[in-house]
């Protein structure tokens, strides 16, 4: 890949080489999430939630457990230290009702270290913030934490292996 001569600069991006020797983009150091067993990949899980019909943008990060309402920091995976968000921006008329099946069929592809916990639904590009590049921003939406009383918001079923309002 390098020649003598070449420069090479750190840009937080992580890649992995194939058999054949090509590089493949991973995801950016700040976007790994914190799992019970290693790091994930934000970018791996919103690959996946691209097979929902409706869905236009996913947008996977991390929320601290204990940035959480103390009625949800058992939630999800004993032992992790994070949570996995999804917001996804959809299609006009695809409410959480008509996507919750969509969610969970695909869903099921993923390790449950993997699955978002709460799956935060809206409306137009312009409910999420995006760089000059035009990549969502992260930061906001991690900050922004979780409200549990948004009907917009669907919740991992872990019992029922199913998301729910």
């Amino acid at each position: 890949v390098f020649a003598r001569g070449d420069h090479w600069f750190v840009t937080g991006d992580i890649v992995r080489s194939d058999g054949e020797g090509d590089l493949w983009y991973v995801d950016r150091t700040s976007h790994l999430i914190q799992g019970p067993h290693g790091w994930v990949s934000s970018r791996q899980i919103e690959d996946v939630l691209y097979g929902v019909s409706g869905v236009r943008m996913a947008v996977v990060y991390a929320v601290p457990r204990k940035a959480l309402p103390e009625t949800l920091q058992d939630c999800g995976l004993p032992g992790t230290k994070e949570i996995v968000v999804a917001t996804l921006v959809v299609a006009e008329g695809s409410g959480p009702a008509a996507l919750a099946p969509g969610l969970t069929r695909v869903v099921a592809e993923l390790r449950p270290e993997q699955r978002p916990l709460f799956v935060r639904l809206r409306q137009g590009i312009e409910r999420i913030e995006l760089t000059d590049g035009l990549r969502p921003l992260k930061s906001p939406l991690r900050s922004a934490g979780v409200e549990i009383d948004d009907p917009h918001t669907l919740r991992w079923d872990g019992e029922r292996s199913e998301y729910r309002l």
